[in-house]
């Protein structure tokens, strides 16, 4: 984010036997080269308690913690760091980062407001602003704020994607569109956000051809920035089935927090989970906390602690009952860090559904409710989005289809071992039998029936997601077969998934 020129003095590193020197390059080159995540932030916290000054070092601890969801530690080393120096441009940036990520997206604000007053003209500060006002529903000043990122950093193409839904003024947009685009214009890996703010802006105008070419190239520039390969995921999801097995979970059960308070909703990304979401946390008990890693954080953390190493079939069957318990112990505290007066949650982080089985375990009481669309809608849903580094598969129609299939073939598995555990709602049927469907969603979670539910749109909490300009509007019926406004140029998508075994037609 705010790279500093390499630093001259040399790094002071401890190591078992003696004190060794090393410059800030030559550290970060190494660290940049190792898999192991583990043994890599744990040596950079090591350097940097003899080294606060390492501000490149730093950032790419931050930018690791971050990109684990490690929320928690990022925090407070953050937060640390600005206790010394409160004006820290690096640490305010990433401490902003942390409490969105974790769902606090009102309380980044002043951070981030902090930040842009100590530099009022930086294209990424203003961005970041901007996108965080957009999350609360403060669009007008977002759009302005991304207009004006634009007009200093014409190159810059996130305030573009960003503001290409609220946008006020599409023609000026699309003349930037054509200038990122442009083979005289930034790197050609690097314009994927100029295509898809295209994308979004012709579509808008009814240009569905010019709209689809410019998808088409925004996802072949954005899958060659990626290092990416579908069958470590397919690997991932196949060995959480092998191990959390209906003779797994009968040995382990009933050793897990009693609590009942989660509701976790998941489902394949563009299915409808933030709809769902909307409408349960709409309860005057619940309290919606968006896409938050604490689920993913807590299991990390009691798998450290108890020093588990390997891939999942190494450390999972070893782990005890009680670290099951622990387990749902700490994602509970974390939640309470949060705060709020609120006697239900829901957690809408979407990879949660590899996680199922362990949530069983660790939450016996807790509700999760899954959420199925349509193969064509869900899948082109994906293609036509930009996203954060979980879903590298929705750049490109086959690993899409492989991906699609792979969750299928897991949410299967947990179907059959927990019928009562597990609710499965269909959008289509959410979407035409609306007042049915949020009785039975909202029945299933243990709640009385509250009027407000029916009118989610007019919930006014944070959405982080893709979705937080269309809930805030009516339900409506026009996300039901969006696909077949581009049907013509689909034809790769349905070999896809028919190549899997998918039924593309079925609602």
């Amino acid at each position: 984010m705010y790279r500093k020129k390499n630093q001259k003095r040399l790094l002071k590193i401890k190591t078992a036997n003696h004190i060794t020197q090393k410059s800030e390059h030559d550290v970060l080159q190494e660290l940049k080269t190792k898999n192991d995540h583990d043994k890599s932030i744990t040596h950079v916290r090591e350097i940097l308690k003899d080294n606060p000054w390492a501000e490149q070092l730093r950032e790419y601890f931050y930018q690791k913690l971050l990109s684990l969801s490690l929320t928690s530690e990022l925090l407070e080393a953050s937060s640390s760091y600005l206790k010394k120096k409160p004006r820290d441009k690096l640490s305010l940036s990433y401490y902003a980062a942390a409490m969105r990520a974790e769902g606090n997206a009102r309380m980044a604000i002043p951070t981030l407001e902090k930040l842009y007053k100590l530099q009022p003209n930086d294209p990424i500060t203003i961005n970041s602003l901007g996108s965080i006002l957009k999350d609360v529903g403060h669009f007008k000043r977002a759009d302005e704020l991304f207009d004006k990122a634009l007009v200093l950093a014409p190159e810059y193409g996130k305030p573009l994607w960003n503001r290409s839904d609220i946008t006020q003024d599409p023609t000026t947009d699309l003349q930037r569109v054509d200038f990122q685009t442009s083979k005289n214009s930034y790197k050609l890996n690097q314009n994927y956000h100029a295509h898809f703010a295209g994308y979004r802006i012709e579509e808008s105008r009814g240009n569905y051809n010019i709209a689809f070419r410019h998808l088409q190239d925004g996802n072949l520039s954005k899958r060659k920035t990626l290092q990416y390969n579908i069958l470590e995921d397919e690997a991932i999801e196949r060995s959480l089935t092998n191990i959390l097995n209906s003779n797994f979970i009968n040995t382990h059960a009933n050793v897990g927090n009693n609590s009942a308070a989660p509701i976790f909703i998941v489902g394949f990304p563009r299915s409808g989970t933030t709809l769902v979401e909307q409408i349960i946390s709409s309860h005057s008990e619940v309290r919606g906390l968006g896409e938050i890693p604490f689920f993913v954080n807590s299991t990390v953390q009691v798998k450290n602690k108890y020093r588990l190493r390997g891939g999942l079939s190494d450390w999972l069957p070893r782990l005890r009952d009680y670290a099951w318990k622990e387990i749902g112990d700490v994602y509970l505290k974390q939640i309470e860090k949060i705060g709020g007066d609120y006697k239900r949650f829901t957690d809408k982080a979407l990879l949660n559904y590899r996680a199922i089985g362990i949530i069983s375990l660790c939450l016996p009481n807790a509700k999760v409710i899954q959420v199925d669309r349509n193969a064509m809608d869900v899948c082109f849903g994906c293609y036509r989005q930009l996203f954060n580094e979980n879903w590298k598969f929705t750049y490109d129609f086959n690993e899409l289809a492989a991906a699609y299939a792979s969750y299928q073939s897991i949410m299967s598995h947990w179907e059959k071992l927990f019928p009562s555990f597990l609710m499965r709602i269909s959008y289509e049927d959410l979407i035409i039998n609306f007042d049915k469907s949020v009785s039975n969603i909202i029945s299933f979670c243990g709640l009385e029936h509250e009027a407000a539910c029916q009118n989610p749109h007019q919930n006014q909490r944070v959405i982080t997601t893709l979705s937080a300009t269309q809930v805030r509007q009516p339900v409506f019926k026009s996300g039901i077969n969006r696909w077949k406004m581009y049907e013509e140029y689909l034809t790769p998508l349905k070999e896809a998934l028919n190549r899997k075994g998918i039924n593309y037609e079925k609602p």
